[in-house]
């Protein structure tokens, strides 16, 4: 059965059963969507997800605590899954993003306001892929008030700037663009492209891509 809701943006909004047609994080479900075994599914699993938000919200202190270090009992959470309120402050602190950001201040808008010498081509290149970046996502291809290509676009430019070894490489558009997605912040969301990039998975997404090229081998 299907009828209309209003999102937040006071945008009209398709729904199936109490499903909406679009998912949490804007992409729009297929006409093959089993919305039946979705629903049977999540409300099954609700209960699952509010024991381990509780116990979560213990350990953050009702989200009052701002910080969080790795350790026996984070990692355990963690591989259990992150609530959603908690993970863009987990993914901050424990990926070593939010203490580059700490020590970098104004870079991200110094980064946006500087040009560097390959900017004509970087800019291209990301211009290019831009459009292509999830187009069955509502906050990417306009259907939304809040359209993040902008946002996406900053990113990728001040991580291009940042990294001219690196400038863009394709790929990394739908890295940004799903932490944007799940961070909502777009400075957040440039460290911790640089930082994923950078320190965790180096030389994966570079112009000779060797370590996934090693990967394949």
């Amino acid at each position: 059965m299907q009828n209309t809701a209003v999102n937040m943006n006071g945008k009209n909004t398709s729904t199936v059963g109490k499903l909406s047609k679009v998912d949490p994080h804007g992409f729009e479900r297929g006409d093959d969507f089993d919305y039946a075994t979705y629903e049977q599914f999540e409300s099954e699993y609700l209960t699952v997800l509010a024991h381990r938000t509780m116990r979560w919200d213990k350990m953050m202190k009702n989200g009052t605590k701002m910080k969080i270090t790795d350790g026996g009992a984070v990692k355990r959470f963690c591989r259990k899954g992150i609530p959603s309120s908690y993970r863009p402050m987990v993914w901050m602190n424990l990926s070593g993003a939010q203490e580059k950001m700490g020590n970098s201040l104004d870079l991200y808008e110094k980064l946006l306001e500087t040009g560097c010498s390959n900017d004509l081509e970087l800019i291209e290149l990301i211009k290019t892929d831009l459009d292509r970046t999830f187009p069955d996502n509502v906050y990417f291809n306009s259907k939304m008030g809040d359209d993040k290509r902008q946002s996406l676009y900053n990113i990728l430019l001040a991580y291009g700037r940042r990294s001219p070894e690196v400038g863009y490489c394709q790929g990394i558009n739908y890295v940004a663009a799903l932490i944007l997605l799940v961070v909502k912040d777009e400075e957040k969301s440039f460290w911790l492209l640089s930082t994923l990039l950078d320190d965790i998975l180096p030389h994966y997404y570079t112009k000779s891509m060797v370590s996934l090229r090693a990967e394949f081998k």
